[in-house]
């Protein structure tokens, strides 16, 4: 079981081992997830990482969500509705609105293509946990 937080508010536990993957410069997180999760990845589309303390990443979560399924390879978008309330209720600036759309696009995109690193490189990292 794998604990996971953003800020100091603990989320949830994940029923498999898992491994996060969080890109340099990319719109997103994504977790790998060993079996028997049905699921093969769950991606969260945020603002870029950024280092806040020594040992501290900090992400805005965006709300939309992609998950790939390990039985058929199926990639689903998932709460695109409450990306379009917040963008509105927020008031989300352009630049962060193009970006997460992009980085969903490009998720998905990666995904659905197998690429990497979603394709195999996560896979030695899984082993380790």
């Amino acid at each position: 079981m794998v604990s996971y937080h953003y800020g100091t508010r603990p989320t949830g536990l994940t029923r498999a081992d898992a491994v996060r993957l969080i890109p340099v410069d990319g719109w997103w997180m994504a977790m790998c997830l060993a079996e028997p999760d049905v699921r093969d990845m769950y991606c969260d589309v945020t603002t870029p990482a950024e280092w806040t303390g020594p040992a501290e990443l900090t992400v805005v979560d965006l709300d939309i969500d992609l998950v790939r399924y390990r039985a058929d390879g199926r990639v689903e978008v998932e709460d695109e509705d409450e990306f379009e309330e917040h963008r509105v209720s927020l008031g989300y600036p352009d630049a962060i609105v193009e970006g997460a759309l992009r980085g969903a696009a490009e998720l998905r995109a990666a995904l659905s293509g197998d690429e990497e690193p979603f394709a195999e490189h996560y896979r030695k990292w899984l082993a380790l946990v």
